[in-house]
């Protein structure tokens, strides 16, 4: 596999206002998650938090989750890919994890397909 620039089947063309990272794999454990997003242009940390406040607010609003006091910890990993080969690697892995539990690859509409 050759290096080669982030693309996604989208040809991603956001107007400079919206910065907003892709996310090209997901998959969602009982007791973890596994995300894959584009470079970002802000701090992990400060994405991370955002991430972890807007998804607490929607599962929280189901009603078996509304006695919750916490839905994430504190802390969280993270790990930084520098060249498609990394990416491609990274990707399986987490598609691999959906497959396991029986569902698609990318199960979620959200996702955006990363061509590599």
């Amino acid at each position: 596999m050759s290096r080669r620039s982030w693309r996604t089947t989208s040809h991603v063309s956001h107007s400079p206002a919206d910065t907003r990272p892709l996310a090209w794999a997901c998959a969602v454990e009982p007791n973890h998650v596994h995300l894959l997003v584009s470079p970002l242009n802000e701090e992990v940390a400060k994405y991370a938090g955002r991430m972890k406040g807007r998804t607490s607010s929607e599962v929280r609003k189901q009603p078996r989750n509304q006695s919750r006091q916490r839905i994430w910890t504190a802390d969280y990993w993270k790990v930084f890919l520098f060249d498609m080969e990394a990416v491609a690697v990274v990707k399986q892995y987490i598609e691999d994890h959906n497959v396991r539990r029986g569902l698609p690859a990318a199960p979620f509409p959200w996702l955006t397909p990363l061509v590599i």
